[in-house]
């Protein structure tokens, strides 16, 4: 399985110029040779009161970034990673998706930390073509504080779109779990905005990782076998 973790350069509340960035950098990866199954995009592909605390986001600034998501993986025929606004239960939430490479969210994750009863349920786990997949979206103040994935749903690959990932964070879920295990940040257009991006090995070893405060990529082949049956774990999980 090939995957490609990207860190963008983005402005705050800039959407035009965001969307069009962020197409130019999958367009751009999705054209390697061998090509990428997997993209991971960070977790403030638009700018969020986490990220910009200063900034009154509003409904308009997120539109059209998860259509846009999911017309790049139909496009390229790749699966995409990335956390992003959504508008729900009246107001923006952060959620994570995975789209398929039919532009269809695979999975969706909803940031605990909006809703703290759920955190010991942060993590949404299914089989795929790709692997057995957890991923979470989490805006919480470090990664260390990130609950753990029940022993018995044994992922594969673990993702993560981070706004700050921690080195140490990534080999410690990746070493726990016996996953390989994708972090992805993202630099804003703040002087002193610093991110970086990783991807782990089942030990917990770094094996892929992107430069601090730079738009950046990187590239990697792990060894995640195809899960063909389907998910009983997450049988009764709608995903709209």
């Amino acid at each position: 399985m090939n995957i490609c973790v990207i860190q963008p350069k983005l402005s705050i509340a800039k959407r035009a110029n965001n969307l069009s960035e962020l197409g130019k950098l999958i367009r751009q990866e999705a054209k390697r040779t061998p090509a990428p199954d997997l993209i991971v995009l960070p977790d403030c592909c638009v700018a969020t009161q986490v990220t910009a605390p200063q900034m009154q986001v509003t409904l308009a600034m997120c539109q059209g970034f998860a259509e846009a998501f999911a017309w790049w993986a139909r496009e390229w025929g790749i699966w995409i990673a990335v956390g992003h606004s959504a508008f729900a239960q009246g107001g923006l939430s952060e959620i994570a998706t995975l789209f398929d490479p039919d532009g269809d969210p695979f999975i969706r994750a909803n940031d605990p930390c909006e809703e703290p009863e759920r955190a010991e349920n942060a993590w949404v786990v299914r089989n795929s073509p790709v692997g057995r997949i957890a991923l979470c979206s989490w805006n919480g103040p470090t990664m260390e504080t990130c609950p753990p994935i029940e022993a018995n749903r044994a992922p594969d690959l673990i993702i993560i779109p981070a706004i700050n990932p921690s080195r140490c964070a990534i080999e410690s879920f990746a070493r726990k779990h016996n996953a390989y295990a994708v972090f992805a940040g993202c630099i804003l257009d703040e002087s002193d905005d610093e991110a970086q991006s990783f991807v782990a090995d089942r030990d917990g070893k770094v094996i892929a990782e992107t430069p601090v405060g730079q738009a950046s990529s990187a590239f990697v082949t792990v060894d995640v076998a195809p899960c063909n049956t389907p998910d009983e774990w997450e049988a009764n999980e709608v995903i709209e």
